[in-house]
């Protein structure tokens, strides 16, 4: 599996778990990590697209909404996805989900949605994460590359 992870991070936790994320799909295969600003382009080859950022209003942060409106359908269509945020430990109905707005924008784009959004606890606005969300990623992580596999 060749598989990039995408990721917008204000203050470090979510990058903290797109990190974790790429540490396990690394031992699936070719793996690039890289922030929302420089994921221009999706590599050749790409058969996993992993896409995440932090929970803002309710929703997806606007560099990472602006990076899924720039990515051609064409590109995504038929790739695996999965997609996870950052967000309070409160109820979803109260704090929103990007993971959710991510997933349903590139399942519009044609992307097959391979798990289900991860949302990973940050303990305040600004974090750091909650105890045992590195672990909760990496488990995650684990379920998504099992499923990649199975779907190769």
């Amino acid at each position: 599996m060749n598989a990039l992870v995408v990721y917008d991070s204000v203050y470090g936790n979510t990058e903290q778990i797109a990190r974790a994320i790429g540490a396990v799909l690394a031992g699936h295969g070719p793996i690039e990590v890289r922030p929302v600003a420089q994921a221009e382009a999706i590599p050749p080859g790409t058969d996993l697209l992993v896409v995440g950022g932090p929970t803002h209003a309710h929703g997806m942060d606007k560099p990472m909404k602006a990076y899924l409106d720039r990515l051609p359908d064409a590109v995504v269509s038929g790739m695996a996805v999965a997609a996870f945020d950052t967000r309070l430990g409160w109820p979803v109905v109260l704090s929103g989900s990007a993971a959710r707005g991510i997933a349903k924008q590139l399942g519009r784009k044609g992307g097959r949605l391979l798990v289900e959004p991860g949302s990973f606890i940050v303990a305040g606005g600004e974090g750091p994460l909650a105890e045992g969300e590195l672990a909760r990623a990496t488990s995650w992580a684990e379920n998504l590359a099992c499923v990649a596999d199975r779907d190769a």
